[in-house]
């Protein structure tokens, strides 16, 4: 009983000395704005925000903006990442943009030009990009950088990419109602 106390002991005094600890980012640490979208924690344990002037990626010390001279918009959200570490993410006037090798890439694959909103996007199981398009569902396979559209049976257009579950190897889209 006396070495169960001890260890409690032990344990609870390790459990004080170990200390939380929170920084507030602001424009003085490098930060653009204080609008914030979206906020990602990216495998690698990088800190994405989507903003209002862009993306930032902060390391623990510092921030490192990304742009693309072809952005339509600057405020960024819907930030995701894929399997071999590629940022993706959607500007508010419909373009999608990756970052890779550290430069923002726009997905000229994707018309934005014809959509009436801005998309939302996802990865499917087998690694595609898929976004909402006036047309149906906007299906980028990114490893053999090929596009499709492919609108689901029986589904109005413009519906809301977090709908959609899966997209099968027959091109088959099941929706699901959002939770």
């Amino acid at each position: 009983m006396r070495h169960f106390f001890v260890l409690i002991l032990l344990l609870i005094t390790s459990a004080l000395k170990a200390q939380v600890s929170y920084q507030l980012l602001s424009e003085t640490e490098g930060f653009p704005t204080k609008e914030i979208y979206q906020v990602y924690i990216d495998s690698k344990g990088y800190l994405w925000i989507g903003h209002a002037m862009g993306i930032s990626r902060y390391n623990g010390n510092r921030f490192t903006h990304y742009n693309n001279p072809q952005q339509n918009s600057l405020g960024i959200s819907n930030i995701i990442e894929d399997a071999k570490g590629r940022i993706w993410c959607r500007n508010f006037g419909a373009q999608i943009f990756y970052i890779e090798n550290n430069q923002m890439h726009l997905l000229e694959a994707y018309d934005w030009k014809t959509q009436f909103n801005f998309p939302c996007i996802a990865l499917d199981d087998n690694g595609n990009l898929l976004a909402n398009h006036r047309n149906g569902v906007f299906v980028y396979n990114i490893e053999h950088k090929t596009a499709e559209i492919i609108k689901p049976d029986n589904t109005p257009i413009g519906f809301q990419i977090n709908t959609i579950a899966k997209l099968t190897p027959d091109n088959k889209v099941h929706l699901k109602q959002a939770v």
